[in-house]
């Protein structure tokens, strides 16, 4: 029965997420169902929940505040930008995913992803003007990097509350999950805007085919509409002007 309390009570969380509720309101009334759900009286609940907030903003809120002032000062600064560029500038235009990869990968772990998305999005969009790339081509390898930094490593607010929780080692924390973090942000980036070309590519090849075959098979004079996807077409042949009609007829 508890473990149906929990499941509940997790779907209960993912559900006002989707629907935009504060995060502080939405964990604050999931913790107060589960321990009704559970049985507990509500003075023990509300003691139980003052000190799992105290014990989390304990170790959270300095790591955080330090994080923000050190990402603040790279905003301020210009050395946020000056990094982005000069990135860009080893790496060529060739190469422009990632350099826009490794970019968001440094400016993502000292800062949260809101403020490195105001700081880089400016770049992106000079970037596909000068080189006339898609913008989603470069815009995709900076949003995987910022969104992959912001869940796997500190001073981020998700990874230090987990190690809070687990009374884990900062240092190794971010070392482990810098090297998960690695092959997660070259799927999400570069392969994965390939596998948008590639996709592209293959759906106009197939439209170009679907296009020839019917213009083929109306010249044929066939009942095409009445047999679309048997293609068991009434072709005269005597008509048809070429093998190839005779092909796509047939």
């Amino acid at each position: 029965m508890t473990i149906l309390i929990l499941i509940l009570c997790i779907a209960f969380q993912v559900f006002m997420t989707t629907k935009k509720v504060s995060p502080f309101l939405s964990l604050l009334i999931v913790a107060i169902t589960a321990g009704l759900l559970l049985g507990m009286d509500v003075k023990t609940l509300l003691a139980s929940i003052e000190k799992g907030v105290g014990s989390t903003l304990g170790g959270l809120a300095l790591i955080i505040c330090l994080g923000a002032v050190l990402g603040k000062i790279l905003e301020v600064s210009g050395a946020a930008e000056r990094i982005s560029t000069t990135l860009i500038d080893s790496f060529g235009e060739k190469n422009i995913q990632w350099s826009v990869l490794l970019t968001g990968f440094l400016i993502g772990i000292p800062l949260y992803y809101n403020a490195g998305f105001v700081i880089l999005v400016p770049l992106i969009f000079n970037l596909a003007r000068k080189t006339r790339l898609p913008l989603l081509y470069i815009a995709t390898p900076m949003a995987a990097s910022l969104s992959t930094t912001h869940c796997f490593l500190p001073p981020h607010p998700g990874p230090v509350v987990l190690v809070n929780a687990f009374q884990a080692d900062m240092g190794k924390t971010l070392m482990y999950g810098i090297l998960l973090a690695i092959p997660a942000v070259i799927i999400a980036g570069p392969i994965l805007v390939s596998f948008y070309a590639i996709l592209r590519w293959t759906t106009i090849l197939f439209l170009a085919i679907l296009i020839v075959k019917l213009y083929y098979i109306t010249t044929c004079n066939t009942q095409f509409f009445s047999s679309l996807t048997s293609c068991h077409f009434d072709c005269s042949f005597s008509n048809c002007k070429c093998n190839i009609i005779r092909i796509m007829c047939g």
